[in-house]
């Protein structure tokens, strides 16, 4: 009797803390919001980063591994001057989860790899918009160069809240540990 009520309560507590969601609707939602916050130049490149979070089904792989309140983190680069697509993601607090893509869709699921610095991910990864504006106005690069994060917020009752900011890429060579060259 005891094992069956503790099976039964530690089931209950999986089906209570992860749920099943619609991982394409989540995609679309993603870029209706990168669109409110974006110029318009950019959402042919906000489509193909949605058509790669669905048709690579890069979400599918954290199904498993999301719980209420967990928060999966995007960053997806736009330039006006080349045609090529970046991202990195993670669940936030959660390092092993963390994805890149870089410009011929290979993976990496090295934390140090990335086209975007380790300072302006931790910056994302706090949602610390203040020091994101002030970084952006104090280390601009020179060439026109984007960032969209993101960030998805699973909250109880199988629903969501995304964010998103856009905001221009910004490097400090004295602290940032990533070379962004290619970037150009």
């Amino acid at each position: 009797m005891g094992k069956r009520i503790a099976v039964i309560i530690i089931f209950s507590w999986h089906m209570i803390s992860s749920y099943s969601y619609d991982w394409n609707s989540i995609a679309d939602s993603i870029s209706v919001c990168q669109k409110r916050v974006s110029p318009s130049w950019c959402y042919y490149d906000i489509d193909r980063y949605m058509l790669l979070r669905t048709d690579q089904h890069i979400m599918d792989s954290y199904a498993q591994q999301i719980n209420t309140g967990d928060t999966i983190m995007f960053m997806e680069h736009f330039s006006a001057y080349k045609d090529e697509l970046y991202v990195s993601f993670w669940i936030k607090g959660k390092p092993d989860t963390y994805l890149a893509y870089d410009k011929n869709l290979n993976i990496n699921k090295e934390i140090g790899y990335s086209c975007f610095s380790f300072y302006s991910r931790m910056l994302c990864n706090r949602w610390d918009i203040s020091s994101i504006r002030k970084e952006e106005y104090e280390h601009p690069i020179q060439k026109d160069v984007y960032i969209i994060a993101t960030r998805v917020i699973f909250e109880a009752d199988n629903k969501i809240n995304i964010d998103c900011l856009f905001f221009k890429c910004f490097y400090y060579p004295p602290r940032d540990n990533c070379y962004i060259g290619h970037l150009f």
